[in-house]
């Protein structure tokens, strides 16, 4: 483990990503457009 993973802000940007991917795969009526921003979006943070 680097010193970095234990970093609080480090795992809430791991735990909103997984969030935002389940999210994203829940939703029916978003399109496929949005999604891959949002996705992209949620893995800058991590």
């Amino acid at each position: 483990m680097f010193d970095f993973e234990k970093l609080d802000v480090y795992q809430k940007a791991k735990l909103f990503n997984k969030e935002v991917y389940a999210f994203l795969r829940a939703s029916k009526t978003i399109d496929s457009v949005s999604k891959n921003q949002l996705r992209r979006a949620s893995l800058v943070l991590c």
